[in-house]
């Protein structure tokens, strides 16, 4: 391997000595060899698609088991309720182990309303007035072109918190739209601002009767809590506790990103310079090596 010239790859990478990939076995008949991509570059990407899907997921805490890991469900409509800090966590879990070119986007409510406005109309809202002023987020010119390209979209509630009263329609279009693509969407919100009217005068600042309608006939999952299991093919009904799941109270590993079975040692520069530094954020990406075989596809 020292004869192959440079790739990217990481350069210490005791595998591909930085060229990205390494060989594979010769086959009766072959007259030209096949590499796969190396172990360190798959982290790569598979960190790159977890940040561009929702900025700052690496960060989240690590748990080491999810219910939305089960075959199946990311082609499936979900009503998902859980803490934010929960469904972040069980959020990256389920990305790190999708491979690096999985189509996944979590937006919030008011990312929605944002683009239901466009950003090329002047309007007077003061969510979306803040998130403009603040420019952090990635504009768009109609609601189509949010909820369109995802393979699998996320839509946490709760994030917008001046009223409008075009909210819930918005949601339900974005909901009917993605129906109409025949793609998968996930609707999350929280046990202590559940997506819902009642009782008394509550209801949620994105739900009316026309959303619950909508929803009614979604398999829903409540993130468990820690040292609970759920079985996901039951229909639960929303959660009413508020409380939080414990905190870790010696605070996250962190282990090596190259500590994927494979690598016996791991180079002691920081294979993902270009995320400013997480390579001790992907605590819970062990579960790479495990599942790479289905991404790697033969190259020339």
């Amino acid at each position: 391997m020292t004869d192959y010239p440079q790739g990217d790859g990481q350069v210490d990478c005791p595998k591909c000595k930085g060229r990205g990939v390494v060989p594979l076995p010769f086959t009766t008949g072959e007259l030209v060899g096949r590499t796969q991509p190396c172990d360190c570059v798959l982290v790569r990407d598979v960190a790159f698609n977890i940040e561009r899907g929702w900025r700052g997921l690496l960060a989240a805490e690590p748990v080491t088991t999810s219910p939305l890991k089960k075959p199946g469900l990311t082609e499936k409509n979900l009503r998902i309720t859980g803490s934010r800090p929960a469904f972040r966590s069980h959020m990256k879990h389920l990305a790190a182990r999708m491979p690096p070119s999985w189509g996944f986007l979590v937006v919030s409510d008011a990312d929605l309303m944002d683009a239901w406005l466009s950003f090329k109309l002047d309007v007077r809202d003061a969510d979306i007035d803040q998130m403009r002023q603040k420019a952090e987020t990635h504009r768009f010119a109609a609601l189509v072109d949010l909820v369109e390209p995802p393979t699998l979209l996320v839509i946490i509630c709760g994030v917008k918190a001046a009223r409008n009263e075009a909210m819930p329609e918005v949601l339900l279009e974005a909901l009917r739209h993605r129906e109409h693509l025949n793609k998968a969407t996930w609707i999350v919100d929280q046990p202590s601002y559940p997506l819902r009217a009642g009782p008394g005068d509550y209801r949620h600042i994105s739900f009316n009767h026309n959303v619950g309608d909508f929803l009614e006939e979604w398999e829903r999952v409540i993130l468990p809590l820690e040292g609970e299991s759920i079985d996901l093919e039951i229909k639960l009904p929303v959660r009413k506790t508020t409380q939080k799941p414990k905190a870790n109270k010696q605070g996250p590993t962190m282990p090596n990103v190259f500590a994927l079975g494979e690598l016996d040692e791991a180079p002691p520069s920081d294979p993902s310079p270009h995320l400013d530094g997480t390579r001790n954020m992907l605590t819970d990406m062990d579960g790479i090596a495990s599942e790479k075989s289905s991404w790697k596809r033969g190259r020339k």
